[in-house]
C-alpha cells in the first residue's frame, strides 16, 4: 500500500472517530438539558415547600398566641374570683412561644408573688382550677371529671369554687338552650347527683 492510501484511510479513520465524538457530545448536550430541566423544577418545588413550612409555622404561632391570650385573660379573671388575688401565665420564651414553655404565675390576696412550685396545696388547687376553667371557657369541653378537688381547700374556697361551677352550668344550660346536665360530685365517702349545682359536701 502506498503512503498516499495509507494515509487517506488514516485520515477515514479519523473522520469515523470525529463523527462518534460528535454524536457522543450531541447525546451528552441533550442529556444535560434533561438534567437542568429537573434541577429547575426541584429548585421550584423546594422553593413552593419551603414557603409553605414557614406560612404553616406562621399560621401556627398566630393561633398559638390567639389562644394564649385568651386562656391569659380568662385564667386572670377566673383566678382573681377564687384567690382575690392576681394571676397570669408567662411564657418562658416569649420571642419563639412555641419552643419555651408556659408558666402559671399567682399572686394570692396578702401574699408575694409564686410560681406553682413554691405554693401550698390549697393554692396550687385554686390556681390549677383556674387554668382548668380558663381552659373550659376558651374551648369547651364536652365534660371533666373532677376528683376531690376540694380535699386542699378551706370552707371559704370551698364555697367559691361551688359557686363558680354552679355559675358556669347555668350558662351553659342558658348557651345550649336546654337545662344545664346534672353532675355527679363525690367528697370523701358521700356522693351525690346533683340537678345542674354542684354539692360540695
Amino acid at each position: 500500500m502506498s503512503r498516499m492510501s495509507e494515509l487517506d484511510l488514516d485520515i477515514r479513520h479519523l473522520l469515523e472517530r470525529g463523527r462518534s465524538a460528535m454524536e457522543i457530545a450531541r447525546e451528552l448536550e441533550i442529556r444535560l438539558a434533561e438534567l437542568q430541566e429537573r434541577l429547575d423544577v426541584l429548585c421550584k418545588e423546594r422553593e413552593e415547600l419551603l414557603l409553605r413550612i414557614e406560612t404553616v409555622a406562621t399560621l401556627r404561632q398566630e393561633a398559638f398566641m390567639e389562644a394564649f391570650t385568651a386562656v391569659d385573660g380568662h385564667f386572670r379573671e377566673i383566678f382573681a374570683g377564687l384567690s382575690e388575688g392576681e394571676g397570669h401565665l408567662q411564657l418562658e420564651n416569649p420571642e419563639a412561644p412555641l419552643e419555651g414553655g408556659l408558666t402559671l404565675v399567682a399572686h394570692p390576696k396578702g401574699k408575694a408573688v409564686r410560681r406553682l412550685a413554691s405554693m401550698s396545696g390549697g393554692e396550687k388547687s385554686l390556681t390549677a382550677l383556674s387554668f382548668l376553667f380558663a381552659l373550659q371557657q376558651f374551648r369547651p369541653s364536652p365534660f371533666y371529671a373532677l376528683d376531690e378537688v376540694d380535699s386542699f381547700l378551706d370552707g371559704v374556697n370551698v364555697e367559691r369554687l361551688a359557686a363558680l361551677i354552679a355559675r358556669r352550668l347555668v350558662g351553659q344550660g342558658a348557651h345550649g338552650g336546654s337545662e344545664a346536665a346534672p353532675i355527679l360530685q363525690e367528697s370523701g365517702l358521700r356522693a351525690s347527683l346533683s340537678d345542674g349545682f354542684p354539692c360540695l359536701r
